[in-house]
Formats: structure tokens, sequence, C-alpha cells
């Protein structure tokens, strides 16, 4: 499953304007390496569910699904690439570039102030304080045996997750804005806004910077806030078994607290039914808990359905 097969580009692909060539070009200089880095960067924490290349290309066929072929004809040439992108960006903070990922387990371990600007030991401790009782590094000595390393393990991990927004923003910063063929003036500040949002709520997508407007020469419209809300459709829905393989949760020895997002996956079937403007799934659950994960999700698809449904009864996408 490569980027280049998916509905999207080749969406792009079958549309001969200058616009289309020139953001095809752009897309080949730099989506090769976001889908090396996702599938082979080795740095995402491994009790968490496949953030992978895999999951990007499920997202960009997901959305193709939800946006339906009368949107993605009406669709600029640019909202498709920044959907493309969107897809295989949101979710790069959670493979960080290994120097970052170091810092901050070292930092964890030794509580050497050398090591992060104090913004980010401050930015470290306050969810230290919310989320592991006000623990403090570092985490040495007495507190390194199997169970301590266990608990820095899982600390440093779930602080990964929480900042893997931040970090899939630092990531488009550092290395799109030298884009030999930038797609258009300001357009990563776009995409950060747009990756970004998935795990942002309602007041955070009604803000300007969301509402739509003409962009590049010729101009072409992009209507951000749309696809911020197909993207966080699109990757809430994803939850494909081959998101979670048996195979992987052997192999990673998954702790039993991570297990219920491996096993919720297995056994719920989606379907789209667009006459009737509904998502219908259906599960056969094995046990009670994995029958409360399934609900949970449930509720978060609902959530976001509701949010999009509010914003489009203010006249939001409009």
């Amino acid at each position: 499953m490569n980027w280049s097969e998916t509905d999207l580009f080749l969406t792009l692909r079958g549309r001969n304007t200058t616009v289309s060539d020139a953001v095809q070009r752009s897309l080949n200089e730099c989506l090769p390496e976001i889908e090396t880095i996702l599938r082979a960067g080795g740095t995402s924490p491994t009790r968490f569910t496949l953030h992978d290349s895999d999951h990007s290309f499920r997202v960009a066929q997901m959305m193709t699904s939800l946006a339906g072929k009368e949107f993605l004809a009406s669709c600029s040439e640019i909202e498709i690439a920044m959907l493309l992108l969107a897809a295989y960006l949101h979710d790069i903070g959670m493979t960080p570039e290994r120097n970052l990922a170091k810092l901050h387990w070292n930092y964890l371990i030794t509580g050497n102030k050398d090591l992060l600007s104090s913004e980010e030991q401050s930015e470290l401790q306050l969810w230290l304080d919310a989320e592991w009782q006000g623990k403090e590094p570092p985490f040495q000595s007495t507190q390194l045996t199997s169970e301590g390393l266990d608990e820095a393990e899982a600390i440093f991990s779930f602080y990964c997750r929480h900042k893997h927004n931040d970090w899939s923003a630092l990531w488009i910063a550092q290395h799109l804005t030298t884009l030999p063929r930038p797609i258009y003036s300001g357009w990563t500040q776009d995409l950060v806004a747009l990756c970004t949002s998935h795990h942002e709520g309602l007041s955070a997508l009604r803000s300007s910077k969301f509402d739509a407007r003409v962009i590049g020469n010729p101009g072409n419209p992009l209507n951000l806030r749309y696809l911020a809300a197909i993207l966080r459709v699109a990757d809430i829905l994803e939850f494909d078994p081959e998101r979670t393989p048996d195979v992987i949760l052997k192999h990673r020895d998954i702790p039993a607290g991570s297990r219920i997002f491996w096993h919720r996956d297995h056994g719920v079937g989606l379907r789209l039914d667009k006459t009737a403007h509904q998502l219908i799934l259906s599960a056969r659950t094995p046990n009670a808990l994995v029958h409360r994960a399934v609900l949970d999700m449930v509720d978060a698809i609902d959530q976001e359905l509701s949010l999009c449904a509010i914003l489009e009864r203010e006249g939001a996408f409009r």
C-alpha cells in the first residue's frame, strides 16, 4: 500500500492541469520520505496501536469514502493534496526523531537539566503532575528496578502520545518549509493547522484560521475547516484489524492496560450508508471489557459527528 496508490493521488493524476502537475511534483518530493519514516522510523512507542504508513494509507482511503466522488470532483487540486498530506502527517509525531525521543527519555531517567529547555522541563512536569501524581525525574538509583523501569517506559510512552501533535507540527516546520517546490505561499502553516486539528475541539475549529479562502496564483479554493472535519472522522473510523495484528501484540508483549485497545478492533464491522446518511457498526465482542471498549469507541465517533453537525448548522463549512 503506497501513497501513490491512494484514490486521492489517483484523482490528482487524472486531472490534466498545470496546478495538478505542480502539486504532484511537490508531493513526489516529500511523501516518499514521509512514508519511509512512518514505515521504518522505529521510534514509535511500542505499546500503542500502529500509527504507521499502512494506517495513513487507510485514513486516506477513508477520506475518499467519506468525501464522495461528487465532493472530490469539486475539490481544488490543492485541497486534494492537503488531504493526502494530512493523512500521512497527522500522526508523524508518534514516530519522533530519535534524538528528540532520547533527550526526553534520558531526562526522565537522570533529571539532567541540560538535556531539555526550561520550557520543555516545565511542560513535562505539569503533565506528570496531572497524570502521574506529581512524580519527578530522575527515575534512578532504587527506582530502576524491573517495576521501576516498566513505569518509566509507560510514562515515556504516554508522554510521547501526549506530545505527538506538537511533534508533528515540529516535523512539518523543520522539514517542509524548505521544500524546493512549495505548494503555495504559507502552505506549511495551513498544513500544521490541519494536521493538529484532529486533537482540537470545537472552539479551535471555529477560529478564523480555518475559514475558507482563495490561495495561490491562479486562485484555488481552500476550505480548511471542511478538510479538518474529513480528517478527524476518517482517523477515528480507521479501526481496521490490520492496525492491531495479533502477531505484533504478542511480539511486543503489550502491557495488560493497553491490550484492550488491540483487541477492540477485531470483529467490528463498519458500513457507510450514504443514502440514509448513516454509519452502521456491528460487533461480536468476546467479553465485557471489549464490549465496553467498543461502546466507548462508538461514543467517540458520535462526538466527532456531532461536532461536525454543529459546524454545519452554523454555516461554518460554507
